[in-house]
């Protein structure tokens, strides 16, 4: 299935890339992702053959010992977070708008998704399909591993909160 392993399987070939290539010290960014959404799972499989350079090492959070410093599990779960070799890191909207950046077939789009007031639209769509993934991607085999009669945890004190490049820490909860 595969022009550099023929010998691949279908399952295999249909994985992430980051499940088939060790991650690398030499990645620009990182980006977690719900590795238990269906919904973010396909996204991620078509970001990821996106990605021709490798510059970005796609993590499930599930995956993770631990949230990265300065998130929660619960902040992993309501969005997507990019963050960067610097230590920079974009969360929802801001996280694909810096995947923009990173990934040739996208950076066309990079310079339309910075122009002012992209980012309110941006936001309040990241916010909705996050929201919503679950609805969007129905079904026990590609859906979320997620109980889905459990409604998803939503901040109301911070939904009119647009949230760019998080560089400092969040207190804990």
């Amino acid at each position: 299935m595969d022009a550099t392993n023929p010998s691949m399987s279908y399952d295999e070939f249909m994985k992430p890339a980051a499940n088939r290539h060790p991650p690398s010290a030499s990645r620009d960014c990182v980006f977690y992702y719900d590795g238990d959404c269906g919904f973010c799972r396909a996204w991620v499989r078509v970001l990821a053959k996106l990605d021709l350079l490798h510059r970005v090492r796609w993590v499930p959070y599930q995956s993770l010992p631990r949230p990265p410093r300065g998130l929660t599990l619960a902040d992993l779960d309501r969005a997507a977070y990019l963050e960067t070799a610097s230590g920079r890191r974009y969360e929802g909207f801001y996280a694909f708008r810096q995947l923009a950046r990173q990934l040739i077939p996208l950076l066309p789009l990079y310079p339309l998704l910075l122009l002012p007031g992209v980012d309110r639209p941006g936001v309040a769509l990241y916010r909705w399909v996050a929201s919503n993934r679950r609805r969007l991607w129905p079904g026990p085999a590609g859906g979320c591993a997620i109980d889905q009669t459990i409604a998803p945890p939503t901040d109301h004190a911070n939904n009119d909160i647009d949230i760019g490049p998080v560089d400092q820490p969040r207190p804990p909860v």
